[in-house]
């Protein structure tokens, strides 16, 4: 649901990096939240509204990037986004397994926070 309604609201206002800001901010909120909920049923709030901002960021994400480059090169610019996106996914769940054994999974969702922001602040040097 939530990668037809963010992105419906961001086809209505006409521009991608507000919505994109958004996702990356709350999203990485709630990954800290994460680490301080209380009992399952907090929990699941604070997943399921994660992965309705989370999720999200994706297709606002090829978007930007297919518009980005134009109609020639977005085929490889969205294929080129999914190759990294998937190699990256590899290394970070080997490292967080070692990073979890040795210092707790709190520092997984306090590390995946932080390179939300980080990603908040990459996004910012995109143009429109």
């Amino acid at each position: 649901m939530a990668v037809y309604v963010i992105p419906a609201l961001s086809d209505k206002a006409g521009k991608r990096k507000p919505f994109l800001y958004l996702c990356f901010i709350l999203s990485a909120i709630l990954f800290y939240a994460h680490t301080a909920a209380i009992g399952m049923g907090m929990v699941a709030a604070v997943l399921f509204i994660l992965g309705f901002f989370f999720i999200s960021a994706l297709p606002l994400a090829l978007d930007l990037s297919a518009t980005s480059v134009g109609e020639k090169f977005a085929g490889t610019a969205n294929s080129s986004l999914w190759l990294f996106s998937q190699v990256g996914s590899v290394v970070l769940i080997a490292g967080f397994e070692g990073m979890a054994r040795a210092a707790g999974w709190d520092s997984v969702l306090i590390l995946s926070a932080a390179l939300l922001v980080v990603s908040f602040f990459l996004a910012m040097l995109l143009k429109e």
